[in-house]
């Protein structure tokens, strides 16, 4: 399937899907109404989980921090051995480990869902990346777009390697083959999203989660579709 990924234009269809997972995956409303602090926290858990891994394995490891209780900070730092055992069935390092332990204690410091709450139009997500990707270890600009988009701001971009792909196979790029986004490539990366949604007239957030929906397994392994052609 992604030998057509070079020629794919995204069409209503597929634009519909990648609004459906960014619909799953909002949190901000919850909260808004709520005031449910933790629902941010586990937005935040969710996206730092999902490094490297598929979709399923993504959720399974997700779910099992849910079933055990630890929503919060407070309870992932008090129960620091039961979060290496849950990780280390998964074959994680000690460096996974210690970004869930850490996105656990800036936690609170940074008042992230205060901040958010506050800002209604949505205009400081940039501000609120950074403060993560300086205070939280291991935790770069992917994985804190990804938690910020998931939380209402559809300016942020998660480059993840579905959306590097696509820019590459669009014509640029900008690292070496087997390598990562350095932060200054990352926001090369992150522009040249930006450019493509308003071609499309949709916003950045959209073009990755529609990328995302039509290229990865989430439609098999969420439940949304069971047969992609």
């Amino acid at each position: 399937m992604t030998n057509n990924f070079k020629t794919w234009v995204p069409d209503h269809n597929d634009f519909s899907f990648g609004r459906t997972l960014m619909i799953v995956e909002d949190y901000s409303k919850t909260v808004q109404v709520y005031s449910r602090e933790n629902i941010h926290f586990c937005a935040l858990l969710y996206s730092v989980l999902s490094a490297r891994e598929s979709f399923r394995v993504h959720r399974e490891q997700f779910n099992s921090f849910l079933e055990n209780g630890l929503n919060t900070a407070e309870k992932v730092l008090s129960n620091q051995d039961l979060v290496k055992r849950i990780l280390r069935q998964y074959g994680f390092h000690s460096h996974k480990i210690e970004s869930v332990i850490s996105i656990a204690r800036e936690w609170g410091r940074l008042d992230i869902t205060s901040r958010m709450r506050e800002d209604t139009q949505k205009k400081n997500g940039r501000s609120l990346r950074e403060n993560i990707n300086d205070r939280m270890d291991g935790v770069g600009y992917k994985f804190a777009s990804l938690f910020i988009r998931m939380s209402g701001y559809e300016d942020i971009v998660p480059v993840d390697a579905w959306a590097i792909k696509y820019i590459e196979r669009k014509g640029f790029r900008d690292r070496y083959e087997s390598s990562g986004l350095t932060p200054k490539q990352y926001l090369k990366y992150e522009k040249r999203m930006v450019q493509h949604a308003k071609r499309f007239g949709v916003s950045p957030a959209l073009l990755q989660a529609t990328i995302y929906a039509k290229w990865s397994t989430w439609k098999t392994h969420s439940g949304i579709i069971c047969n992609i052609e």
